[in-house]
């Protein structure tokens, strides 16, 4: 499993991101700020993962993307009101698992 904040998911397109997602060998790949709707990024930088997006509320800012190489069983999202802000999560289970994967916030 791998985590990590991308800073916009175009610009580490850009700068190699596939190459190493393919190179990581990861199961399970987190990713926060990725800051682009979907169909701005290109279909080759999640090849061979199960992919769930959610490009956040405003444009060009926030949104989280979970990849998998098992396809989830099911993929929760939300969003929550907290003491100076929101928080957003987003989490994905496996039927194939003794437990669901927990949330990730």
């Amino acid at each position: 499993m791998a985590a990590f904040n991308v800073n916009g998911i175009r610009a580490a397109v850009r700068r190699g991101f596939d190459s190493w997602l393919a190179a990581s060998n990861a199961d399970v790949v987190c990713l926060q700020e990725v800051r682009a709707p979907l169909e701005k990024i290109p279909p080759e930088a999640f090849a061979g993962y199960h992919l769930a997006y959610h490009e956040g509320d405003q444009p060009g800012r926030a949104g989280v993307a979970i990849l998998s190489r098992s396809e989830p069983s099911a993929v929760r999202m939300g969003q929550y009101s907290v003491s100076g802000g929101m928080l957003r999560r987003k989490s994905v289970s496996y039927a194939d698992e003794l437990r669901p994967l927990d949330d990730m916030v």
